[in-house]
């Protein structure tokens, strides 16, 4: 995942309030970024493919 450390990093000063969140970074953070993020996801949800599916209890 590429700037797995920034979308950590982010998350981190969202949920903790480490900072004051800047509204503008975030703005341009989902409107820019995460059409990248959800290729690299989709890629890898791809590759790991379904779950397997769970037996049937009676």
């Amino acid at each position: 995942m590429p700037d797995v450390h920034r979308i950590i990093g982010m998350r981190n000063v969202l949920i903790h309030g480490y900072t004051e969140v800047n509204n503008l970074t975030v703005w341009r953070t989902a409107t820019e970024n995460l059409a990248d993020v959800r290729t690299v996801v989709d890629a890898l949800l791809d590759e790991a493919g379904p779950p397997p599916t769970p037996p049937i209890q009676i």
